[in-house]
């Protein structure tokens, strides 16, 4: 690109009446511009939730000394195929890469990234009208990670129940409701705003089946505030709604819920929610779908925890080709 348009303005100054001294002075300055530019054509600058997520990223891991990062990283990969230990080694990478740079290079996108953004995603539109201007293909293509699964092991789990937590609004339930035989799939979203959407979605599509909960899932049944950053919703002591949580295994079993499958985007506090659904997930073995991204703890930690409770085989997916590590799934499948 930078060759045409420097040949482009070449041919333009070639024709033009100007003496050659003043004509070579002007290509000597465009080819100097065209150099500054390209410094800037593969970057974009980072967002305070990457510096956040970034900061928290390396903070966990600056915290602890060489042999407990390699101890953590060895528990990380052991038993996940060879696929999924190189995107670990990549999203440590990238973490790194956004901790120190206010602009981001786009060529850390590998090839695979560069063809799935270019995924047709115009039917998807049309059938989902209605859920705004963002599709993004993490969840209306790859489905938050159920595409990597067979059809024969989704058979298995029909006429059961999900836990969405996380559902924003409503974009994932829908996709749960209409794309697959689940029974119901309660929709926890404890954001007001993203909470009044889910509601709008569930009558705009008629998701019978999508039973809305405005609360949010943890370790233990509490109050916390959360704010609302570049429409993501996080704790924050500093947050300006309070919001009621839950524990998943309270949850079902007070609604006698049979699980199929949970789901976990919840902004960083999905190792907590994990623990609090360790009953469940301990006796029913259900489909794990859960964002390990957010920050190190969930990054290096859910995995083991959840391997210490036995019965599932892991593997870890990046469903988000257009950043650098947003929507990192960690699926776990019964075994």
């Amino acid at each position: 690109m930078k060759d045409k348009i420097f040949h482009f303005f070449g041919n333009i100054l070639e024709q033009s009446p100007l003496p050659t001294p003043l004509k070579l002075a002007i290509a000597f300055r465009l080819e100097l511009l065209l150099f500054f530019l390209a410094q800037f054509a593969f970057r974009v600058l980072r967002t305070s939730a990457d510096k956040r997520i970034s900061e928290d990223f390396m903070k966990y891991i600056y915290s602890k000394s060489n042999d407990e990062n390699l101890k953590k990283l060895e528990l990380l990969k052991t038993g996940l195929d060879m696929q999924s230990k190189r995107l670990i080694d990549e999203i440590i990478r990238r973490q790194e890469h956004i901790f120190r740079h206010n602009l981001l290079d786009l060529r850390l996108l590998t090839k695979k990234e560069r063809k799935d953004q270019q995924i047709n995603i115009y039917p998807i539109k049309k059938k989902y009208r209605g859920f705004g201007n963002y599709y993004g293909i993490e969840n209306f293509y790859f489905h938050c990670g159920l595409r990597f699964l067979s059809k024969n092991l989704l058979k298995k789990y029909e006429k059961k129940d999900v836990i969405d937590a996380g559902a924003a609004n409503g974009d994932t339930p829908a996709i749960f409701s209409r794309e697959y035989a689940f029974r119901n799939i309660y929709a926890f979203e404890p954001e007001k705003n993203n909470y009044i959407k889910l509601l709008e979605n569930i009558k705009r599509f008629c998701l019978k089946n999508v039973i809305p909960v405005n609360k949010g899932v943890g370790d233990k049944n509490r109050k916390l505030k959360i704010t609302n950053e570049e429409g993501q919703s996080h704790i924050s002591v500093h947050g300006n709604q309070d919001v009621e949580i839950v524990t998943i295994d309270e949850f079902v079993e007070k609604n006698n819920i049979t699980v199929a499958l949970i789901k976990m985007d919840i902004e960083g506090f999905e190792y907590n929610a994990v623990k609090g659904a360790e009953k469940t997930i301990k006796d029913q073995k259900p489909i794990l779908l859960i964002s390990i991204y957010h920050c190190g703890k969930d990054f290096f930690e859910i995995k083991p925890l959840l391997e210490r409770w036995g019965g599932y085989k892991f593997m870890i997916k990046k469903l988000n080709p257009h950043h650098f590590f947003f929507d990192t799934m960690l699926i776990g499948v019964p075994i």
